[in-house]
C-alpha cells in the first residue's frame, strides 16, 4: 500500500527533527528517495521458518537515489515511533 503524502511529508519531518539526513555512507550523495510503503520485516526463533500472524516490525526504507544505498527505519525505535502514522 502507498503511502499517503502527509505520511511523507511526516516521515521526512521525523528524519530530518531526529537529524537523520546525513549523506548516503557509500558513495556521499545526499539525495534520498522513500520505498513507497511500509516494509515488514518477520521474526521467527527457528531460521528459515516463517511464522503466520507473528510479530513484524513496520519499517521505512530509504534508498540513496545515486547508487541505490537502502537504509531500513524500524517504526518501533523509540522516539521515532510516534512521529509518524499508520499505513
Amino acid at each position: 500500500m502507498a503511502f499517503k503524502d502527509e505520511q511523507v511529508k511526516k516521515i521526512a519531518d521525523a528524519l530530518n527533527a531526529l537529524g537523520a539526513n546525513l549523506p548516503c555512507p557509500r558513495c556521499n550523495t545526499n539525495v534520498w528517495g522513500l520505498i513507497d510503503g511500509f516494509v515488514n520485516p518477520m521474526t521467527s526463533s527457528t531460521p528459515g521458518h516463517v511464522v503466520l500472524g507473528g510479530s513484524v516490525f513496520p519499517t521505512v526504507v530509504t534508498v540513496c537515489s545515486n547508487c541505490g544505498y537502502l537504509t531500513a527505519l524500524c517504526r518501533g525505535s523509540g522516539s521515532y515511533a510516534s512521529r509518524f502514522t499508520e499505513a
